[in-house]
């Protein structure tokens, strides 16, 4: 069974890095089992169709959003005691922890996002994820920070879109920078202790 997850695995990476260097609709069976260094039936003995495969991938990147979000109560009693600006630091957080393999999380972000000018099931998880998905988490968290009165009252929607859409850009940024793991993160962080220290200036009470 762990030689067979251990497999499972090495066939995802290697569609990661495919999907993401070559797009989802180019990017064929035998092209991951000859990256893997299996047959197309071995392959076939894992994951029954390509389709398969990405459904994995997908699992996968929803799973790195769910995990890194920090509760909406606890952003509201941390409020209570940390400067606003670090409250809002914690809600944006890298794909990939420290420690983590960090080129795989940056192919598997830029597959990803390639996919969802491929595939729907791909464009929706992005959204859902990403996109809206992480605009409404944000939302939340200013509408419940407003009803604790620690926050001035404001537009949420608007505010958690221009917040939301400066962070992505800023993750962008740094993530094709071509640095390296630890000074790419800086980057990203820096930028956002920045972003944040500026919008607590607007929102704080």
């Amino acid at each position: 069974m762990a030689d067979n997850s251990a497999r499972k695995q090495e066939i995802v990476d290697a569609s990661i890095y495919l999907f993401a260097s070559e797009g989802y609709n180019k990017c064929t069976v035998r092209n991951i089992a000859e990256k893997v260094g299996i047959t197309n039936p071995a392959l076939f003995y894992y994951f029954k169709t390509k389709e398969a495969i990405l459904q994995s991938l997908l699992e996968e990147y929803k799973g790195l959003f769910a995990a890194g979000r920090v509760p909406v109560e606890e952003l509201v009693s941390i409020a209570g005691h940390e400067p606003l600006a670090d409250v809002f630091v914690r809600i944006f957080h890298p794909l990939a922890p420290p420690g983590a393999a960090y080129e795989r999380s940056v192919n598997l972000f830029i597959a990803i996002e390639s996919l969802k000018h491929e595939h729907e099931g791909a464009k929706r998880i992005y959204n859902e994820y990403t996109n809206e998905g992480s605009r409404r988490y944000i939302e939340e968290v200013l509408i419940a920070l407003i009803e604790a009165g620690i926050c001035k009252p404001v537009d949420t929607y608007w505010a958690s879109y221009y917040f939301h859409s400066f962070a992505l850009k800023l993750y962008g940024d740094a993530l094709y920078s071509n640095l390296d793991y630890e000074q790419s993160m800086l980057k990203y962080r820096d930028g956002i202790r920045t972003f944040c220290a500026f919008f607590e200036q607007i929102l704080k009470m």
